[in-house]
């Protein structure tokens, strides 16, 4: 789905957590942001909005009583590495020095550059499991939308389903997607020096090809813990809202507030950008 609201998250963690048998807090809940679907959100007023969050919540209960009947004991492996040049930042710097946001109309001739640096980090996680088929999680930071030959405000192809369409032929692995929060990283970029010019499905076999390369360079994670970094930046830009950037650091704040082995987190107000 393209997003979830707050309230159907929490409300799902729940449902799912009571159906399996765990805690709701042991339940994570993503979205690839694609645009070719709705927000999950209980709102009457949106035609169907109703209608299409009991389905995803029937669907996901589902999946994860068929997930849980499905688990085996599973050794973890992981690695990571850059893949330059394959998302960008969609925040800029303009020549008078200030910032434009994603939606920038025809400002674009105005852009000197990008607003920050991109996570280019592709990570792999690797759950080989006992008498089961293994399982490739794949984070890669980009926007699920946006690719050369769409416009802006259309909907988006659905480049993740191939990716994981070529790298379980591939690999011969189920494969997970998670894309983090990447809202403001894209498969193109508005400066024509870097737009690589990949149409949706072969930005995906180009990231599953990428993802591929890396499945030898899995090592076994020693202990039992890993080690959870948490990273957040926002930009300020010429159109961004004041709430949402106050929002932003209070998120940052309550994260880190819950997050023992983070431990002395810098306060949001020095991170945010």
């Amino acid at each position: 789905t393209i997003s979830s609201a707050r309230d159907t998250t929490v409300e799902l963690r729940e449902k799912v957590g009571e159906a399996v048998g765990i805690s709701a807090d042991r339940v994570y809940v993503t979205n690839i942001h694609s645009h070719a679907t709705p927000r999950v959100v209980q709102d009457p007023n949106i035609p169907g909005a109703l209608q299409f969050r009991e389905f995803v919540f029937e669907k996901t209960i589902a999946a994860a009583k068929k997930a849980v009947s499905d688990m085996a004991p599973a050794a973890l492996s992981l690695a990571d590495k850059q893949v330059p040049g394959m998302t960008f930042v969609r925040h800029w710097i303009m020549k008078d020095g200030t910032y434009a946001g994603p939606n920038f109309g025809d400002t674009r001739k105005e852009f000197v550059g990008h607003a920050t640096k991109a996570d280019e980090t592709m990570l792999l996680l690797k759950l080989t499991r006992e008498g089961k088929q293994d399982i490739l999680m794949v984070n890669w930071q980009c926007h699920a939308g946006m690719t050369g030959d769409i416009g802006w405000f259309t909907i988006s192809p659905d480049w993740v389903g191939h990716l994981r369409n070529n790298l379980e032929r591939d690999s011969g692995m189920l494969v997970a997607y998670y894309n983090g929060a990447s809202g403001n990283q894209t498969p193109r970029s508005n400066l024509k020096h870097e737009q690589h010019g990949l149409r949706f499905f072969e930005f995906g076999a180009k990231v599953a090809e990428y993802a591929m390369k890396l499945v030898p360079e899995l090592k076994p994670i020693e202990g039992a813990q890993l080690d959870n970094r948490h990273y957040m930046y926002i930009c300020k830009t010429n159109n961004a809202w004041d709430h949402m950037y106050k929002e932003a650091k209070e998120v940052y704040d309550l994260w880190h507030s819950a997050d023992p082995v983070k431990g002395g987190a810098k306060p949001a107000d020095e991170l945010a950008r």
